[in-house]
């Protein structure tokens, strides 16, 4: 049987509760805010609309066999997407980096003005040589640690050069397809861009620009949901490829009650050519979680730390 994705929403919303793991839970309530009950049958509150009833595997089957084969089939047209960059945040990186300030460069500019669009993520960025305070976004502050670890790729001792590489590293970050998305900001997410001859010569989208352009945008946030969860989906696989291939080159290393091992030796200070990295030898008296023990000295007594596998070796006498 098909499980219906309704079913634990609908718990939280009548019992204020779910039996499933913690974890889960949290999820289903912060899920759970977006829906209502009405005499027993789920609602989704929309951004375009009041209310859009929620339909379980086989009522939804039905309502998109009957609009794409159904007498309405002939009668279903394309539907204009939104304008993108219509609302973009602000921050000026540079003097700021960890790295130190930009290092002086053509026309004396030394700093970076970025603008990244909220929704599409589209990326734009012009260098200053002076600029006025300004408040710092968050959105803003992800983009420029990517456009900061280009140049530093790129430049590598000429580092004067920074605003010459501008273009190809801004290029590089909007055709580089995000982890989370798996879409790149130059795609604007399945959105086509406003070219300059749209605005030239109107067509439909721009007509329609003005109201109407927060009813669409207000449509794409009714399915944000749906986009987020296809972003978990891909962000859960792409962890899972970057952990098997860690593992790959990991050798697992365990140790049993009574072993004898050297203990890695955590340096203050510089470390001199001849010293040991390793003391002991300590014995295994007991494990206390996944890769930690509890260790004792050759006169019996229990160290103050836990050892822990990374930092551990067998003894071999």
């Amino acid at each position: 049987m098909e499980e219906d994705w309704r079913y634990e929403v609908q718990q939280y919303l009548c019992h204020g509760k779910v039996r499933v793991e913690p974890k889960r839970a949290r999820e289903v309530k912060r899920r759970a805010l977006r829906f209502t009950l009405l005499d027993g049958i789920l609602y989704k509150r929309s951004f375009s609309r009041p209310l859009l009833k929620c339909l379980g595997p086989k009522e939804a089957d039905y309502v998109l066999r009957e609009v794409h084969e159904g007498c309405c089939a002939e009668l279903m047209r394309s539907v204009v997407s939104p304008c993108p960059f219509d609302q973009w945040g602000f921050d000026i990186v540079g003097g700021i980096d960890i790295v130190g300030p930009f290092p002086i460069s053509t026309g004396q500019r030394i700093f970076l003005l970025v603008a990244v669009d909220y929704f599409f993520k589209w990326a734009e960025a012009e260098p200053l040589a002076k600029i006025t305070e300004g408040e710092s976004n968050g959105q803003v502050e992800v983009t420029n640690r990517s456009i900061v670890h280009a140049h530093k790729a790129r430049l590598d001792s000429a580092r004067g050069k920074w605003v010459d590489e501008l273009p190809s590293v801004l290029w590089a970050y909007r055709t580089t397809a995000r982890t989370g998305t798996g879409e790149t900001p130059n795609l604007v997410n399945g959105t086509e861009g406003v070219l300059p001859a749209e605005i030239g010569q109107e067509n439909a989208r721009m007509t329609g620009y003005g109201p109407n352009n927060d009813e669409l945008r207000a449509m794409d946030l009714d399915l944000i949901e749906e986009k987020r969860n296809r972003a978990d989906v891909r962000m859960a696989a792409y962890q899972k490829r970057m952990a098997r291939g860690y593992n790959k080159r990991v050798w697992p290393r365990s140790f049993e009650t009574g072993d004898l091992i050297m203990k890695k030796i955590q340096f203050q200070g510089e470390r001199g050519k001849l010293d040991s990295k390793y003391e002991g030898p300590y014995k295994v008296i007991g494990k206390a979680r996944i890769a930690s023990y509890y260790l004792e000295d050759a006169e019996g007594k229990k160290t103050k730390c836990l050892g822990n596998v990374q930092h551990l070796k067998r003894y071999y006498a």
